[in-house]
């Protein structure tokens, strides 16, 4: 449970090697200036503030989410209904990539792809004239990016590190697929 000694002061039930890590923002996402981080001793940390924690405020441990995709396949079904062994003989690249989301702020979408530099596709609400400074633009909705690469080959990887971290609802695939000739 978290304690507030006094206006600028809390006490957090938790330590952290690297005190630089502990965060203090509003409902709205505007940091808090830290000052101040004591362990003390017993499994808590005390936390102080130069500015005044009033209202709504979150405290935590800044880290990074990572979320891999993996590898799709595509398992055509037998004429009894049962999945058959991959079909290998067809040529799958992707095409573009579309993920639903709700209430982000940003994230970065890394593609890797053999002998190809990795690529980082960056998402962000933040638009010129519709944010107000020190508030969090949370948005929902889809963010569509195009990548090349065949579909066993391509690692994709989504990444967040701010205070909202992302909630993925889905995500959209767009492949080419061609038969390759049998004989």
């Amino acid at each position: 449970m978290i304690t507030q000694v006094d206006v600028n002061t809390i006490i957090v039930p938790y330590t952290s090697d690297n005190p630089d890590l502990f965060s203090i923002v509003t409902a709205s996402g505007k940091a808090f200036p830290i000052t101040s981080v004591t362990d003390n001793g017993d499994g808590t940390t005390t936390l102080v503030s130069s500015q005044d924690l009033a209202g709504t405020y979150y405290v935590g441990l800044d880290y990074e989410m990572r979320y891999k995709l993996g590898n799709l396949v595509i398992k055509p079904a037998n004429q009894d209904g049962k999945t058959q062994s991959t079909n290998l003989s067809t040529k799958d690249n992707l095409a573009t990539m579309t993920f639903a989301y709700t209430d982000a702020t940003v994230f970065n979408v890394e593609i890797e792809a053999p002998k190809r530099p990795t690529r980082v596709v960056q998402y962000t609400s933040k638009r010129m004239g519709f944010t107000n400074i020190g508030e969090a633009d949370l948005r929902t909705g889809e963010f569509r990016f195009h990548l090349k690469g065949k579909t066993r080959d391509t690692k994709v990887t989504v990444s967040d590190n701010s205070v909202f971290p992302i909630q993925l609802q889905h995500v959209e695939i767009e492949r080419n697929i061609s038969s390759r000739s049998k004989r």
